[in-house]
C-alpha cells in the first residue's frame, strides 16, 4: 500500500532569500531499517543517467559531511554551534542548488534518514524519533518553499524494532532485557505521529507514505512514489543491501566481544532475530494496524486530505487524483 497524503498552508521561510524556487525539492527521510541503503545504492549507480534528465539526487555521501553539518546535530550538541554550523550549511547549499540549477537540473531529490535522527538514539530513548518537531523545522527553514513531496517508508513495528536492535547489537550494545522490551512495546510514538510531524513542518508538501513489504526491493518504484512521475532507474529489482544479521551472526558478534552471557540469550540458528514474544508482537502489530487505519481514513477526521495511488506490476506505478 502507498498513501498520498495533500496538505496545504502558508509559505515558510526557506532558500526563497537567494531566489525563488531555485529547483523543486523532493525529501526522502527514512525510515531506517526500511530499505533505504538500498534506495540510495540504486540512485548512486543510476545518478549520471537521473541528472541528465533534469533530476540531482543528494544521498548520504553528499549529506553527512560540511553539507548538512548542524542540521544533523543532536541536542545534546550546543545550541549556539549548532546555529552557526545551520547557517554556513543553508550557504553551501544555496550555492549548489545554483550550480544544479545552471546546470540545467530542475528538480533535487535527498535521501537521507538521519534528518528524523538515528536509530540507536531511538533505542537510548525509548522512543520512536524523540526531538524530531525541532530537527524537521531546521530542514523546512532550508528547503521550506521548494519541497513539494517528503517521502518515507513504515513498517511493522516488530519488524522494525527487531531490525533495529539486530543492528544496535551488532554494533556493540547489548542484548536487551525484558524490561527493555516492555518499555519499547509500550513506548507512545506511533508512525501516524511521525506523519503529523512532518506535515506540520512542510505544509506545501504532499507526504508519500508506503509500507516496506510492498516496495522492497522495488527502488524504481519507490522512485517514481517520491517524485510523482514516470521516471524510473535504470535497474527494477533493487539489492538486499545493509540487512539485518541474522540470529547466528549476532551470536558470533557477541561471542567475540566477550559476551557469552548475551550470546546464549539468542536462539541458534539462521533465522531472523525476534526479540519479543507473541504477546507482545500481537500489541506491537495492533498499534500498526491502528496507524494504518488512521492513515486509510484520513486521520480519523483530524487529519489531512489523502489519495491512495494504485500499483501496476512490479514495474510500473499509476498515481491519480488530486486532493
Amino acid at each position: 500500500m502507498l498513501l498520498l497524503l495533500a496538505y496545504g498552508a502558508g509559505r515558510g521561510a526557506s532558500l526563497e532569500k537567494w531566489g525563488r524556487h531555485l529547483l523543486e525539492v523532493f525529501l526522502h527521510i527514512g525510515a531506517h531499517r526500511t530499505g533505504t541503503t538500498a534506495l540510495q545504492k540504486a540512485l548512486w549507480q543510476d545518478r549520471f543517467r537521473l541528472t541528465r534528465r533534469g533530476l540531482a539526487c543528494w544521498l548520504p555521501g553528499d549529506t553527512r559531511g560540511d553539507l548538512f553539518a548542524g542540521l544533523l546535530d543532536g541536542p545534546e550538541q550546543d545550541r549556539q554551534l549548532t546555529e552557526r554550523r545551520i547557517s554556513r550549511s543553508a550557504d553551501m547549499i544555496a550555492d549548489q542548488m545554483r550550480q544544479l540549477a545552471a546546470q540545467g537540473c530542475r528538480q533535487l531529490l535527498i535521501s537521507e534518514e538521519n534528518i528524523l535522527g538515528s536509530v540507536r538514539r531511538n533505542l537510548r530513548a525509548g522512543v520512536l524519533y524523540p526531538d524530531l518537531s525541532p530537527r524537521l523545522a531546521r530542514f523546512a527553514r532550508i528547503f521550506g518553499a521548494q519541497c513539494t513531496r517528503v517521502g518515507m517508508c513504515i513498517r511493522p513495528y516488530p519488524d522494525y524494532w527487531a531490525s533495529a536492535l539486530a543492528y544496535a547489537i551488532n554494533a556493540g550494545d547489548p542484548v536487551p532485557r525484558r524490561g527493555d522490551l516492555d518499555r519499547l512495546v509500550a513506548q507512545p510514538d506511533s508512525w501516524r505521529q511521525i506523519v503529523s510531524q512532518v506535515a506540520a513542518a512542510f505544509p506545501l508538501a504532499r507526504i508519500v507514505v508506503w509500507e516496506f513489504d510492498r516496495l522492497k526491493g522495488r527502488p524504481a518504484a519507490q522512485l517514481r512514489a517520491l517524485t510523482g512521475t514516470g521516471r524510473g532507474l535504470s535497474s527494477v529489482a533493487g539489492e538486499r543491501v545493509n540487512a539485518s544479521p541474522d540470529r547466528n551472526a549476532l551470536r558470533a558478534a557477541l561471542l567475540a566481544r566477550g559476551d557469552a552471557v548475551g550470546a546464549a540469550r539468542i536462539p541458534a540458528g539462521r533465522g531472523r532475530f525476534m526479540p519479543f514474544d507473541s504477546a507482545q508482537q500481537e500489541i506491537l502489530l495492533r498499534k500498526y494496524r491502528d496507524d494504518i487505519a488512521w492513515l486509510r481514513s484520513n486521520g480519523a477526521g483530524d487529519g489531512p486530505a489523502m489519495m491512495m495511488p494504485r500499483f501496476a506490476g512490479d514495474t510500473q506505478s499509476e498515481m491519480r487524483g488530486t486532493a
